[in-house]
C-alpha cells in the first residue's frame, strides 16, 4: 500500500517498523516472555494488524518435550498460553527489536499495549494495538496531525486568492522579466495555496483541514492539524474526545464513515508523544446528500459555517447524535449492499430518535404525525419540493391509502410494513406487496426521502439554515 508523508511518518517514527517486513519481537503475557516474529501489515479490510509467528517460550525448559506429555497433536501445533490468553482477551505486552539504519544510533522500542486478536496452531497469530495507541511519552501533546483518505474534495477559492493577493502588478513582471531569461525546460510559476478548511469548535479548539499535495494511489487524501486556542497542551483523552466528533461530523458530511488512517501527537519541542492508527481504505464513494449533491466540488464555508454549530449541538445531546448519524451511514451502507427494505428501516429508526430530541419526549407511537410536526416546524417540504409535488410520493399514498400525500406518513406506513408484514389476517399486507415490494426501486426512492428528513432535520436542529437550496429527490 503506498503511504502518504503522515502515514509514512507514523510506521517509520512511531511503530518504527515497516509495513510487511518481519522483525523479531517479545511478547509478555502473564508473567512470561515468547519470541516471536511479528510482520505489521495493513489487512485486506483496511485495520492494521501484526500477523506474529514461530512463538517460543524463551524459557528452554518450557519446550522440554517432557512437559508435553499428555497433549494431543493439535496442542504440539499450538502455543497453549497465547491461545487461552487469546480467549480470555487479556491485554499482552508487545516489544518490537528493530535493527537499526546504517550510520543511524539504535534506538529502544517502547512496549506497545496489544491483545491477541487470533491465536492459531503453527504457533502463529494475529495481533492488534489495544485501542490502536502507541504511547511514546508521558505529558500533554501542543498539536496533533491526522490523516483522513475518504473524504471527499472541497473548493475554498477566496483562500487561494487571498494567498497570492498580496503580489504587485510590478512584482508578477519582474518575476515575469526573470522566467523570460530561464532556459529550455525551466519555467517560474506562482502556485496558491492548497484548499484547506479551517473548523473552529466552541470551547477553544481549531481544526484545518488540508488537501494533500500527494496523493496516494490516485486517491484524494487530507492532513489535519489539531490545535489548542489558547495554546496550552492536551492530553490524549482530551484530544480523542474531539476526534471522536469530528469523526462523526465527517461522517454526517460524507454519508458514510469517514475515519482517520493515522493521528500523531507532538510535545512543545516537536518530539513524537504518542499515535493511533485507524481505517485504510481508498473507495471514496460519492454520495447525493446534503452535502455533495453538486457535481462540482463543494465550497468549504458550508462546513466552516456548520461545524461550530454542529459541535454545540454534540457537546449537549452526544449520545443521540452518535445514534442518529450511526443510523445514518449505516442504512446507506445496507442500500449499497443491495439490503433495500432494511435500509429504509433504519433510516427511519435515525429520523424517529431525531425527531424526538427536537419534541423533546419519547417517540412510541404515531411517529409519522411527530415527525410530519417536526417537517413542518423547521418548514422542511414534506409534501412539495421545490414547488411541485413529489410525483412517487402521492401515487404510493393513493396506491396505500395514505391521505394528504405527505412523505413522512408514507414512510412511516413501510417501515411498519416491514418489520410487521402480516396485516390483522395472517397474511402479508396486500397492498404493500404489491405497490412496494412488487417494485424495489420504490424502497430507494423511500430511502431517499427518508434520509433526506434525516439530513434537513439534524441541520435545522443544530441551527444551520439552508435557505431553499435543499437537494433534489430520486
Amino acid at each position: 500500500m503506498e503511504l502518504n508523508p503522515l502515514e509514512t511518518t507514523f510506521f517509520a517514527q512511531v511503530l518504527n517498523a515497516e509495513l510487511d517486513d518481519p522483525v523479531p519481537a517479545t511478547l509478555t503475557c502473564q508473567g512470561k516472555d515468547f519470541d516471536i516474529i511479528v510482520v505489521p501489515e495493513i489487512a485486506p479490510e483496511g485495520y492494521f494488524r501484526m500477523r506474529y509467528f514461530n512463538a517460543q517460550d524463551s524459557d528452554p525448559a518450557a519446550d522440554d518435550i517432557g512437559s508435553l506429555r499428555g497433549r494431543n497433536w493439535e496442542w504440539l501445533n499450538s502455543e497453549p498460553i497465547l491461545e487461552q490468553i487469546w480467549r480470555d482477551q487479556v491485554p499482552v505486552e508487545l516489544r518490537l527489536h528493530t535493527l537499526p539504519l546504517p550510520m543511524q544510533p539504535a534506538r529502544v522500542n517502547p512496549p506497545l499495549s496489544a491483545r491477541i486478536l487470533y491465536a492459531g496452531r503453527n504457533r502463529a497469530g494475529e495481533l492488534v494495538l489495544l485501542d490502536d495507541k502507541v504511547m511514546l511519552q508521558s505529558g500533554k501533546s501542543k498539536m496533533a496531525n491526522f490523516c483522513i483518505r475518504t473524504f471527499r474534495d472541497f473548493a475554498t477559492p477566496d483562500k487561494q486568492f487571498s494567498s497570492i493577493e498580496g503580489i504587485t502588478d510590478a512584482e508578477y513582471q519582474i518575476l515575469a522579466s526573470i522566467g523570460d531569461k530561464l532556459g529550455d525546460g525551466a519555467k517560474l510559476t506562482i502556485t496558491p495555496a492548497q484548499h484547506y478548511l479551517t473548523l473552529q469548535t466552541t470551547d477553544g479548539w481549531t481544526i484545518t483541514v488540508t488537501k494533500d499535495q500527494h496523493e496516494p494511489q490516485g486517491s484524494v487524501s487530507h492532513t489535519g492539524v489539531v490545535e489548542r486556542d489558547d495554546g496550552n497542551g492536551f492530553t490524549v483523552a482530551e484530544l480523542c474526545d474531539l476526534l471522536d466528533g469530528l469523526r462523526y461530523f465527517f461522517t454526517f458530511t460524507m454519508g458514510n464513515y469517514c475515519l482517520p488512517t493515522v493521528v500523531i501527537g507532538y510535545a512543545e519541542n516537536g518530539q513524537l508523544t504518542w499515535g493511533e492508527v485507524g481505517q485504510f481504505e481508498n473507495d471514496l464513494i460519492q454520495r447525493s446528500n446534503w452535502f455533495n449533491h453538486s457535481r462540482e466540488a463543494p465550497f468549504g464555508y458550508i462546513l466552516e459555517d456548520f461545524f461550530p454549530k454542529f459541535w454545540r449541538t454534540w457537546r449537549t445531546h452526544k449520545d443521540e447524535i452518535i445514534a442518529v448519524i450511526d443510523a445514518y451511514a449505516d442504512s446507506n451502507a445496507m442500500r449499497t449492499a443491495g439490503v433495500l427494505r432494511d435500509a429504509v428501516a433504519k433510516s427511519f429508526a435515525g429520523l424517529e430518535v431525531l425527531s424526538g430530541l427536537v419534541l423533546a419526549k419519547s417517540i412510541f407511537g404515531g411517529a409519522g404525525q411527530w415527525i410530519d410536526e417536526v417537517l413542518r416546524c423547521y418548514k422542511i417540504p414534506n409534501r412539495h419540493l421545490n414547488g411541485t409535488e413529489n410525483p412517487h410520493t402521492q401515487r404510493l399514498c393513493a396506491n396505500l391509502n395514505i391521505g394528504d400525500n405527505k412523505g413522512a406518513f408514507l414512510l412511516a406506513d413501510v417501515r411498519n410494513y416491514v418489520t410487521h408484514p402480516l396485516d390483522k389476517n395472517p397474511v402479508v399486507k396486500p397492498g404493500h406487496l404489491k405497490y412496494v415490494d412488487g417494485d424495489l426501486i420504490q424502497y430507494v426512492r423511500l430511502h431517499d426521502l427518508s434520509q433526506f428528513y434525516l439530513e434537513y432535520v439534524l441541520l435545522r436542529f443544530c441551527g444551520y439554515r439552508v435557505g431553499s437550496s435543499y437537494r433534489s429527490l430520486l
